[in-house]
């Protein structure tokens, strides 16, 4: 139906009806178009950070390993990239890398706190399920089992990383003494029926044969 009142056939109507709001449909089509093209313009910008990001932990790696001259310059700028790129994947990889060279320094304490940082900082469920279990390793290396133990704790339950989790519990509970709460954390293992880490828990599990509690 026209501004008279006249009503159109169907073809018509929607003809009458553009040629009306021309000028609407045009102004929602140009809002709809910017915000497509912010979308593309951010998801680029991301790509180039993140390429750039890339291409300077790149340029840091090397730094791993750099001699004692250039070893305190070195330290700081590994440290910075990892405060300055926290949240990215490159920030906590760098991170587990330093880690790892504090543990072949033997300073096992700034390994720890390392991994700590890192824990806190990623929302990467793998990468927090790798630090786990690193940092449960060194804490049950530091004689810190409690603490091993609520670390590994959060993944017992994970189907990807439970089983290992559940034999580096073992290994902490056996370190503490508690050798039934070692048995039973071995045995999850062993009835999983799909572990490679079988063969490892059998040889703990004999280890453990004559092992008795603590009085």
């Amino acid at each position: 139906m026209n501004s008279q009142g006249i009503q159109l056939p169907i073809s018509e109507q929607g003809f009458y009806f553009v040629k009306r709001y021309a000028k609407t449909i045009g102004v929602i089509l140009m809002i709809v178009a910017g915000f497509v093209y912010a979308g593309y313009r951010r998801h680029l910008q991301q790509q180039a950070r993140q390429a750039q990001v890339a291409a300077a932990y790149a340029e840091i790696v090397p730094l791993l390993t750099a001699e004692k001259a250039q070893a305190e310059q070195a330290e700081k700028t590994i440290e910075q990239f990892i405060d300055q790129h926290q949240e990215s994947v490159y920030g906590t990889l760098l991170a587990l890398q330093w880690a790892k060279h504090w543990v072949d320094q033997q300073a096992y304490d700034r390994a720890a706190a390392q991994l700590t940082a890192a824990l806190q900082r990623t929302q990467d469920s793998d990468l927090q399920a790798v630090i786990r279990l690193r940092l449960a390793r060194l804490q049950d290396q530091l004689n810190q089992h409690t603490e091993a133990l609520k670390t590994v704790a959060g993944l017992q339950k994970s189907q990807a990383w439970g089983l290992t989790a559940q034999a580096l519990r073992g290994d902490i509970l056996r370190h503490q003494q508690d050798f039934a709460g070692a048995r039973a954390a071995y045995q999850q293992v062993l009835n999983s029926g799909a572990s490679p880490l079988q063969p490892l828990v059998k040889l703990w599990l004999n280890e453990l044969g004559d092992n008795q509690e603590k009085p």
